[in-house]
């Protein structure tokens, strides 16, 4: 098929997952499989060409040109189902094949960049704000424009405004004896921002969109997230989007819970071991700083797990309140008889 026609949903432009999972990927899904030389985007009120459709651009190649419209053209128009919330069967593998496609072009992209690859590197993925896209976010994205896309208003917050942690970058000082990078795309080329995934098993990172280059590591990597209380206890299929992911890649992924805007040096140093502690496939370790909550893990095809000790403790007190209702009936009538 040599030309072909998509229709863009419209409320996925304003937020990096969202944009990633709801609208990017399915799309280069789309590509992937009809291998067209020309397609057109379609969408009858977006501004096309800011923000995140650079991505559009990047992906531009001598054997595939992609045009931005907000008029129908002639050809039969496609349509895609969003994987931001949640996805089926089918969806996880045309998603695998998009991460494919894309992984085949950023390989080409670093060949030509001739650099040598250090798959034992340890990748600290941090958050900060890049002037182009604070100001898209700031002038572009206004409370109307959230109306129109049927976004919250507080999306129009972007990067380190929106949520992280300080003193990420002190993190690579754990890791003396071995090869580390903080790794910070935003602005640069989709290529760019994927390369430093590549052959990669080993990363820390705060919750956020960042989580998407996951997919471009190697499959059972080692994940440390850092995530604040509300995002770990959500079961918005978002939120949970870094399980998903890991389960997917059979990754294994360890997660830190630490309250929003905190910095990360409270936790304890040992948290950040790659050494230990991780357990594969569905089940996430998790572990907690200094906060009063349970020690449980997680397993994100059955909910929360409890540990043995804390199964015994919820039955004596169980027992407790039970026997404890027993002898308030029971003086109830023998003082009332």
């Amino acid at each position: 098929m040599s030309t072909i026609v998509i229709n863009v949903i419209d409320n996925k432009s304003a937020h990096f997952w969202h944009f990633c999972m709801g609208e990017f990927l399915p799309i280069v899904a789309i590509i992937a499989k009809l291998n067209p030389k020309k397609v057109y985007l379609f969408n009858p009120i977006r501004d096309w060409g800011k923000g995140l459709d650079r991505f559009y651009i990047d992906i531009c190649e001598d054997d595939l040109k992609i045009e931005f419209t907000n008029k129908i053209r002639s050809e039969k128009v496609l349509e895609y189902r969003c994987w931001d919330f949640d996805w089926n069967d089918h969806d996880i593998e045309l998603c695998l094949e998009a991460i494919k496609w894309l992984k085949i072009r950023a390989r080409k992209h670093l060949e030509k960049k001739n650099k040598n690859i250090n798959r034992d590197e340890i990748l600290i993925q941090i958050r900060k704000n890049n002037k182009e896209m604070t100001k898209y976010y700031n002038d572009e994205f206004d409370e109307n424009q959230a109306k129109v896309q049927n976004q919250v208003k507080g999306h129009s917050k972007y990067g380190f405004d929106r949520r992280g942690y300080y003193d990420m970058e002190t993190l690579i000082y754990l890791f003396p004896n071995s090869n580390t990078r903080l790794c910070y795309g935003d602005g640069k080329n989709i290529y760019d921002q994927i390369i430093p995934y590549l052959y990669k098993k080993k990363l820390i990172l705060s919750h956020g969109a960042g989580m998407f280059f996951i997919f471009f590591m190697e499959k059972g990597s080692k994940i440390i997230e850092i995530i604040p209380p509300h995002k770990y206890l959500s079961k918005c299929g978002a939120a949970q989007g870094l399980k998903r992911i890991c389960l997917v890649q059979n990754n294994y992924l360890k997660q830190l819970i630490l309250k929003d805007k905190s910095s990360v040096k409270v936790l304890n140093k040992k948290s950040f071991s790659f050494n230990h502690k991780f357990r594969k496939n569905n089940e996430i370790v998790i572990q907690y700083p200094r906060q009063n909550f349970k020690n449980r893990y997680y397993n994100v095809l059955e909910g929360f797990k409890f540990s043995k000790r804390e199964k015994n403790i919820n039955f004596l007190k169980n027992l407790f309140l039970i026997l404890l209702l027993i002898v308030i009936i029971f003086l109830y009538f023998f003082y009332n008889r």
